[in-house]
């Protein structure tokens, strides 16, 4: 089945050019001191989302076909998505759903097969992967109950699949 639940979640992208006239308006000074209230606080939102993304990639680092994001020596992330590499993503994303677990389907585009790039020669090797990736919730508000139950329920219905 080629079902593509996530296309009923998203709204419609808009081209950005030119930029809509309201993106150029300002912050009033209520607004302003909430973002700098919370920019205080980003460190602390930063390492939540890393403790969340260490307890996924336990739970979900040991499956055969799963690909968990990796980190190169001496550089850190700040996991705006945890978007690990699985087998038929696109069942892993309807089974996730069906059950209240927000994954989707890593939306890119494979730069070599985009006519603005012109690409002549073969296909980039392994540039498709990257549509076989999910984006799993990590984000700093959840709990770590919150976690656990995502974690557990993608590493069931990824079990399920083999």
């Amino acid at each position: 089945m080629d079902a593509k639940p996530d296309r009923f979640l998203w709204e419609d992208v808009e081209r950005l050019d030119p930029l809509p006239p309201h993106y150029g308006g300002k912050f009033s000074n209520v607004q302003a001191a909430l973002g700098l209230a919370g920019l205080a606080r980003l460190p602390e939102f930063i390492e939540r989302t890393r403790r969340h993304a260490r307890r996924l990639d336990e739970m979900l680092g040991d499956l055969p076909g799963v690909t968990i994001p990796r980190i190169p020596d001496g550089q850190t992330h700040v996991y705006y998505q945890y978007c690990p590499y699985v087998p038929d993503h696109q069942a892993l994303v309807r089974r996730c759903i069906r059950r209240g677990i927000d994954v989707a389907p890593m939306h890119v585009d494979v730069c070599v097969r985009m006519d603005l790039f012109g690409w002549q020669g073969p296909a980039a090797p392994g540039a498709d992967k990257a549509a076989t990736a999910v984006q799993v919730p990590v984000y700093e508000s959840l709990a770590d109950h919150e976690i656990e139950r995502i974690g557990r329920t993608v590493r069931a219905q990824l079990l399920r699949q083999r």
